[in-house]
């Protein structure tokens, strides 16, 4: 009778303490949690080089599709992983401060700012799903806080993004609507006057002369042109790389850096290739093995410190990579700039030539009027805004397919919404561990108790 007695009193007293617990539940503080998540579009092909991207080469990046140029005027740079990249701005110490400020969460939690900083930073998680989505959750005291905060950092991020360049193929999109708009005035401009021209009893036909004339027109604004997208390019390839090959960027900024040194195209450079890509798996490596020991130990341990001593070491090793590198991209030496340099070269070679074509058959038209009319003249000018409107009216349709794959672009698949069930305390499974305890309290001493005995007859019987 006592030995089925003893685990009904157990089984008891741990349902009573079960209850208990599931009691004191209910006076734990409630956490709410909000969700939203991001989609990236992606391709299966390789992503271009900087030098591809960027002289009207078609590649393909790992977040956006193809981007194809028109003759490299318009330009869609790859900045690394559009997740990645999302990952570093939403966690950035700017982007937490900036929602403490919006919120007005040291006021909320009656702490200071920082304190509000480091109790938000702990609340919210932002990590990159099997699937390939980005989620953001915010858990926090608060289901409206929880989507406040999870808008907050959306518009951040939707700001943040306008300002880097990895926005560019939108800017690009702009300043070709406003040139093809600048070129649409021209060309009725020079079709109200030729009209007029034409109009006149005095319009005389154009000559043959007229014609190569206007063929030197022609050959004139194209290389004008052509000179203007070359010159663009190398302008935008020096600020990419400039904005790119930064020796004090931070993780993962350092990694794109040392990523573009190893897609570098030059043969040269193998050395600097080889040991770019070994920096880059060193770097992540011993980042992984920070966030480990950060798990066991704390931030004053000696393993800690030391973790930290070497992933700081392969960082300054990073960094003087990329001021190699920075160093060329200033003074235009790196190979991308080379080809860029010797087409504007030729171009203005070609347009001295044709304005000293130009010239030559103006000339003839002053001395002789009756073989270069003033109609014939406008007849060229209208021809040449024509030509001039189509090339920019071609180009904005690539800018605006190149905006539509660029590797930044995402969309928000989950908006956060308000959830009123609280995610924590988990009240079930606290009376459930509770139970379990209990029962392993009460049962140890029987175990210990049956030990001993054993022992004790053990020694008897030896």
């Amino acid at each position: 009778m006592r030995s089925i007695r003893v685990p009904v009193r157990i089984l008891l007293v741990s349902l009573a303490v079960g209850l208990v617990a599931y009691l004191v539940s209910f006076l734990l503080p409630k956490a709410y949690s909000a969700t939203t998540s991001l989609y990236f579009p992606s391709s299966q092909s390789k992503a271009p080089t900087g030098l591809e991207a960027l002289t009207g080469a078609t590649g393909q990046s790992p977040d956006g599709g193809t981007i194809s140029m028109a003759q490299g005027s318009i330009v869609s740079p790859v900045v690394g992983s559009g997740a990645q990249t999302t990952t570093g701005i939403l966690t950035s110490r700017t982007c937490f401060l900036n929602v403490v400020e919006k919120l007005g969460l040291t006021k909320r939690w009656g702490i200071s700012k920082w304190q509000a900083f480091d109790r938000l930073k702990r609340g919210v998680d932002v990590k990159t799903e099997k699937t390939g989505f980005l989620t953001i959750n915010a858990t926090l005291d608060d289901p409206e806080l929880c989507k406040s905060v999870c808008d907050t950092l959306l518009a951040f991020l939707a700001k943040r993004s306008d300002e880097l360049t990895v926005n560019v193929s939108k800017q690009n999109r702009k300043q070709m609507e406003k040139l093809v708009k600048e070129a649409q005035q021209e060309v009725a401009d020079a079709k109200v006057h030729l009209d007029q021209a034409r109009a006149s009893k005095n319009f005389i036909d154009a000559t043959q002369s007229t014609a190569a004339y206007v063929d030197a027109r022609k050959g004139l604004e194209s290389a004008k042109i052509n000179l203007t997208a070359a010159k663009s390019r190398f302008g935008e390839l020096k600020s990419l790389y400039a904005k790119l090959l930064d020796p004090n960027a931070r993780y993962p900024l350092n990694v794109t850096a040392l990523n573009l040194v190893v897609s570098n195209p030059g043969e040269a450079a193998t050395a600097m290739k080889e040991a770019s890509s070994a920096l880059v798996n060193e770097i992540q490596s011993r980042r992984l093995a920070l966030a480990d020991t950060a798990k066991k130990y704390t931030k004053t341990s000696q393993e800690y410190r030391e973790a930290e001593r070497r992933l700081g070491t392969a960082e300054t090793e990073a960094k003087k990579i990329i001021a190699v590198q920075q160093t060329q991209s200033d003074k235009g030496l790196r190979p991308e700039m080379l080809p860029v340099q010797l087409e504007i070269y030729a171009l203005q070679q070609s347009i001295q030539a044709y304005n000293e074509l130009v010239q030559k058959y103006e000339d003839k038209a002053k001395r002789a009027p009756s073989a270069l009319s003033s109609a014939a003249l406008l007849e060229a000018d209208f021809e040449a805004a024509k030509m001039k409107y189509s090339k920019y009216a071609y180009e904005l349709g690539m800018a605006r397919m190149a905006e539509e794959r660029d590797p930044a672009r995402y969309e928000v698949v989950d908006a956060p919404i308000v959830e009123p069930s609280p995610v924590a305390p988990r009240k079930g499974i606290i009376a459930l561990i509770a139970v379990l305890l209990a029962i392993a309290v009460q049962v140890a001493p029987y175990l210990m108790k049956n030990d001993d005995q054993r022992q004790l007859t053990e020694q008897s019987e030896a």
